[in-house]
């Protein structure tokens, strides 16, 4: 079987790989050694083996060009979350070969017996992911279950390619519609009677698509699901079955790139923003508001920009983490897996600390209570759920992703014995160690921000004791201690090459430190209240600072001189985050709002 990939891994063969510029039309994807059998057992061989290409953790067969289009096959683990499951697979798969279609390819089940037969072709027009349902309980205390996800549409090229192939197919019989996606393995009939009671449009169900999609949506890339049924989702299963159901996939799809029409790689790569002779945008002045999201309906207090992309993430007062556009402020997403206080009181948690991912494809959150929770980016669907804090009236105010994107540091903050900082696996939510950040004996609140530096090898953290300690984020063991100028360091950000550590105080100030030997080498004094929150430019020159002054200001990391005062929030300025590109600046506020401004 061919081992999944995971997604920061990079060999000497992957750099090799990638300088003789080895690229596909169609990568297609399985997720079981049956539906791997099949695709590669249908595809004509043309006299010798496939071959073989060893890219990161993943092995990539060559199938060929197929109706013109250059086809690898891949083959994940079963589900969409895990280091080998379909989201990180198939997003390391276009990064490795930049396809232009990511098809999955292999088994199902049905949801229509009445009207369907073992063997019969699933192709998904849309897709759903199951596992977000709210339950309540109905009149005679009957359980109700309602669906909290959306549809998403799957391309319109692909679909129109796969709708013209059927007229010249000849069996099994290929259904287009709502394809249903989680990570249960179904084996049972009631649980197929409760998926018809959610979505009764539905024609069956599988566990790898909402990986797929999230992947391929995440790099602009066009995708698909064609499967077959094998079962009717209950515990009759059987192996004869499952190889039908691969093949008659594998052959549909075999003739579907036999038509042609596929070879068209880089596809979905987006359009030029410029024609011929037409003039540059005009820029906009500096401290322009582009883009203000007010859908929350409480305090925002943590904003996070997507890694390389244009998705903003924010969180407050309402217990909700929604994702949106930055350019138009459109809602794609509403997380809402932090549990209320008290269900029956209206009483949301405020959700305090988000974080994306190195890649992408990931959130995690966390905030009043002890949990953590990550959960994919692109369905709201939880990956691992962290219930490893403890402690009286418990805060997590501080998360930081590792930069391979595998381990994630938090902190509660808390009364009682817990004053740690906790590692633990993004995949599986297990406890890897924990750093004892003591510093006496009395009750206190303990750490309050954590910072993983860019080189993964060290992990800052502050408490309310004016000092900031460096630990070896493998070992768990304390390297040195720095003294700071205040008790409260709401935030540390390390700068981009891993030398400076960027303090928010709140005395008002904001400093920089030198990160091996603890010397204060900047204190900005701009502010006339507390600084909540800092960001690093991503080319390490400037900082921007957020203050309960309702400012943020933007200045000079070499000399502190302020380049900018952004004077527009009605309230507390509470959290800032820039764009990859360094030209515009999210800002949060207590006034229920997010801005999106330019800062050059």
């Amino acid at each position: 079987m061919m081992k999944g990939a995971s997604y920061m891994a990079r060999t000497s063969e992957d750099v090799e790989e990638r300088e003789r510029g080895l690229s596909c039309d169609v990568l297609l994807v399985t997720a079981t050694e049956v539906e791997a059998r099949a695709v590669l057992n249908v595809f004509p061989r043309n006299g010798s083996p496939f071959g073989q290409r060893h890219i990161g953790d993943s092995t990539y067969f060559d199938l060929g060009v197929i109706g013109g289009a250059r086809t690898f096959l891949v083959q994940s683990e079963m589900g969409a979350g895990g280091p080998a499951g379909a989201t990180l697979v198939v997003h390391e798969g276009i990064k490795a070969l930049s396809p232009s279609a990511v098809i999955m390819v292999g088994i199902a089940f049905g949801l229509v017996p009445e009207k369907q037969h073992i063997g019969d072709i699933l192709v998904s027009q849309q897709l759903m992911g199951y596992e977000r349902q709210k339950i309540e309980q109905g009149s005679g205390g009957k359980e109700i279950i309602r669906h909290r996800g959306d549809r998403v549409q799957a391309s319109p090229r692909l679909l129109s390619r796969l709708r013209a192939s059927v007229f010249d197919w000849q069996e099994p019989k290929v259904h287009f519609g709502l394809v249903l996606s989680g990570d249960k393995l179904a084996n049972h009939q009631n649980f197929r009677n409760k998926l018809l009671g959610i979505e009764p449009e539905a024609i069956g169900g599988e566990m790898e698509g909402t990986g797929v999609y999230s992947a391929a949506h995440r790099n602009k890339v066009d995708w698909i699901l064609v499967k077959a049924i094998c079962d009717w989702a209950d515990e009759h299963k059987k192996d004869a079955y499952q190889k039908l159901a691969a093949e008659n996939a594998a052959r549909f799809l075999l003739h579907v790139l036999q038509q042609q029409g596929l070879a068209e790689n880089n596809a979905g790569a987006p359009p030029p923003t410029q024609t011929p002779g037409e003039a540059p945008p005009r820029k906009r002045a500096k401290g322009s508001i582009l883009c203000t999201y007010d859908i929350h309906s409480s305090y925002v207090v943590a904003v996070a920009w997507e890694p390389g992309g244009n998705r903003i993430a924010s969180s407050g007062g309402d217990g909700l983490v929604r994702v949106w556009e930055a350019d138009t402020g459109h809602t794609l997403l509403t997380y809402r897996g932090h549990p209320w206080l008290v269900k029956n009181f209206n009483m949301a948690p405020t959700i305090y600390s988000i974080a994306w991912s190195p890649e992408g494809l990931r959130l995690t959150s966390g905030g009043v209570g002890t949990a953590v929770r990550v959960w994919d980016a692109a369905t709201g669907q939880d990956i691992s759920i962290y219930t490893g804090h403890s402690g009286l009236l418990p805060d997590v105010w501080a998360v930081a992703w590792s930069p391979d994107g595998k381990r994630i540091a938090s902190a509660c903050s808390s009364i009682g014995t817990d004053k740690t900082i906790h590692i633990w696996n993004a995949t599986t939510g297990a406890k890897i160690l924990h750093y004892d950040s003591r510093y006496g004996l009395l009750p206190n609140f303990s750490v309050s921000a954590v910072a993983w530096s860019p080189d993964g090898v060290r992990i800052a953290s502050t408490c309310d004791d004016k000092t900031i300690r460096l630990w070896d984020a493998t070992t768990g063991k304390s390297i040195k201690t720095f003294k700071t100028s205040s008790r409260w360091v709401y935030t540390i950000a390390w700068s981009p090459d891993g030398r400076y550590l960027a303090l928010a105080n709140g005395n008002s100030t904001a400093e920089i430190l030198d990160a091996s030997t603890g010397r204060i080498l900047l204190t900005y004094r701009g502010h006339h209240e507390g600084v909540r929150d800092i960001a690093w430019s991503p080319d390490g020159s400037r900082l921007a600072t957020a203050s309960n002054d309702t400012t943020v200001q933007i200045w000079d990391a070499a000399n502190g001189t302020c380049l900018y005062t952004h004077q527009e929030n009605a309230a507390w300025t509470t959290a800032v985050a820039w764009s990859p590109d360094g030209t515009r600046i999210a800002s949060a506020s207590s006034d229920k709002t997010v801005q999106v401004w330019q800062a050059t």
